[in-house]
């Protein structure tokens, strides 16, 4: 059976700069060895979502039309692990990031956040309450917004090699 890559459905439901972006972040993704894998069971069956991964490990998740047309949403994978806590990043990128932290508006009606009870994290060197197990959040990130994951997905890369 024919698999659609995430390309096509971003060619085909995207458009202007959110298309662009998202066409440039899935090259950047495949060019550092991560794998995508569209998630079509469950919950995810009648969505557009892929799953990306660095050899076994969740480095991220990225959506298509989750909240609107024209939309593409980046969320990071916490795994438990401290590689958000405190990296050597740039003021701007830490702002950014800042930014874009998952914080829950409703924890005690977020699935996730029920399950692995939203927290409280320390972000890029400042503490936040309520935080979602997917930490950060981008939708339909800029080209700003774009080189701050790329930044941080590559710490994560690193987190992962680290062990």
């Amino acid at each position: 059976m024919f698999k659609k890559k995430i390309e096509r459905f971003i060619k085909e439901r995207l458009t202007g700069d959110v298309q662009k972006n998202a066409l440039d972040f899935a090259a950047w993704l495949r060019a550092n060895d991560m794998r995508l894998e569209r998630q079509t069971v469950g919950y995810w069956a009648d969505k557009i979502y892929f799953i990306c991964s660095y050899t076994s490990e969740y480095v991220c998740y990225i959506a298509i039309n989750e909240y609107d047309e024209n939309n593409f949403v980046v969320w990071s994978d916490d795994s438990g692990s401290m590689w958000f806590e405190n990296p050597p990043l740039d003021e701007r990128t830490r702002e950014i990031a800042w930014k874009n932290v998952n914080v829950c508006d409703d924890p005690s009606a977020c699935e996730s956040c029920k399950l692995r009870h939203g927290t409280r994290k320390t972000m890029f060197g400042k503490e936040f309450h309520s935080v979602c197990p997917t930490a950060l959040k981008f939708i339909n990130p800029d080209a700003e917004e774009m080189a701050c994951m790329k930044k941080l997905f590559k710490i994560r890369k690193a987190d992962i090699l680290g062990g």
